[in-house]
């Protein structure tokens, strides 16, 4: 099952997680767009990661921007923030 949505940045973005899951997580590398055919923009795809995946990246990742994404993606507030709405969890089916 794919995430809520694909995570979007630059070709400096991109080779910034690529090189931080290759060191990390290498069971990710599928989720990645290939990254020819594609010019340098902020809005270009880079992944598209299951929840589970996103859920992982939450809680490991150590990029500011990548677990940024994933928290504005499911609508996640930072510990330091207050807010009004409720604060989301990642939910995901089990398996069968």
């Amino acid at each position: 099952m794919a995430g809520i949505d694909r995570i979007y940045g630059s070709n400096k973005q991109y080779d910034e997680l690529l090189l931080w899951v290759e060191e990390n997580n290498k069971e990710l590398l599928p989720f990645f767009y290939l990254k020819k055919d594609h010019t340098d923009t902020l809005d270009r795809p880079i992944t598209n990661f299951p929840v589970w995946a996103d859920k992982w990246l939450l809680k490991n990742c150590s990029i500011k921007w990548v677990t940024d994404y994933i928290r504005k993606q499911y609508g996640i507030r930072n510990n330091n923030q207050r807010s009004r709405k409720r604060n989301k969890t990642i939910r995901y089916r089990k398996k069968y």
